[in-house]
């Protein structure tokens, strides 16, 4: 459900795109809003039928554009300061957050795989089972998880540029938050399956 968004963005052309930086935050914040709207099509497809379907399609895929457009400026605005020599890497560093990327971009891809295309980024219907397997039988949320560990290692190397880092402690807040609210309608839904599959599996981080 979260974006595919490049570990390392492009340094904006002439520095014109900083002008934005400031709108990072409002706009990943009104991509999870967007998310938050669509977060569960089970029981408002049965109440609303193929309308909300049509509203979640354009919704939920708009979510994801305005999220990944708030985490490239975030990121690009991280370049443009260590370029101004806010802060020298060390190549160790750069390695880490590389490979780290690199594994959590996988299982962020993994969990898509598993939950499926259409319930990930456009909508799901009511007769949608419980999906219990693969990545979902190591954290109940392992979307939010990727998203949370791809943007992580993404200003890890940008760790004393202190915005950066509020970026991220928001983000990982606002998504926590939010699946918190998506099981209340997902134990609304699937009842008892429900609750007996979040005894077993933790919300958002592996035990």
């Amino acid at each position: 459900m979260f974006p595919l968004i490049p570990l390392f963005p492009p340094f904006p052309a002439a520095t014109g795109l900083l002008k934005f930086a400031r709108y990072a935050a409002p706009l990943w914040a009104s991509g999870i809003l967007l998310l938050w709207m669509t977060r569960y099509t089970h029981q408002l497809g049965r109440r609303w039928g193929g309308m909300y379907y049509a509203l979640s399609a354009v919704i939920r895929p708009a979510g994801v554009v305005f999220l990944s457009a708030g985490w490239w400026l975030v990121l690009s605005t991280c370049q443009w300061w260590s370029s101004r020599g806010g802060f020298r890497h060390d190549p160790s560093l750069d390695l880490l957050c590389v490979a780290g990327a690199l594994v959590s971009f996988g299982f962020f891809v993994w969990s898509v795989l598993a939950l499926g295309l259409r319930r990930s980024f456009l909508f799901r219907h009511a007769d949608d089972g419980l999906v219990t397997h693969g990545p979902y039988a190591i954290v109940r949320h392992p979307q939010f998880l990727g998203s949370i560990a791809l943007t992580l290692f993404g200003v890890l190397r940008y760790i004393e540029y202190t915005p950066a880092v509020m970026h991220w402690v928001l983000f990982s807040l606002s998504l926590w938050l939010l699946s918190i609210l998506e099981e209340k309608e997902l134990e609304a839904h699937f009842g008892e399956a429900y609750i007996e599959y979040s005894r077993r599996v933790p919300r958002l981080f592996p035990n």
